[in-house]
């Protein structure tokens, strides 16, 4: 099944502060060597923290969906070798990784 989202990979990005001492909003976007594509945006202010958790867990949407599907799909063939599950568990392994990472969004000090 082909997928038709925005392709990863989708970054956190915002601003810096607001008038009112709060950060703006979070911005997930995904920057191809054409344009930046806008994917969503949540709130900053004073959940900041918590909105940034967010923001980084949606951005890594597109690379938990592959790890899925691949894990998925060596589930269901035959002949499987150790390598392709071992890659396809490094891949789920780093996908959840950037999935609760508390990574800087662009724009941060």
């Amino acid at each position: 099944m082909k997928t038709i989202h925005t392709p990863a990979p989708w970054t956190v990005q915002t601003p810096g502060p607001s008038q009112d001492g709060y950060p703006h909003n979070l911005s997930i976007c995904h920057e191809s060597e054409m344009r930046a594509v806008y994917i969503a945006s949540i709130p900053g202010g004073a959940h900041y923290e918590r909105a940034k958790a967010d923001a980084v867990l949606i951005a890594a949407a597109p690379d938990l969906l592959a790890a899925l599907e691949r894990l998925l799909w060596l589930e269901t063939s035959q002949g499987v070798t150790d390598e392709e599950f071992s890659l396809a568990t490094e891949q789920a392994a780093s996908a959840l990784a950037k999935a609760k990472a508390k990574a800087k969004a662009k724009g941060e000090a």
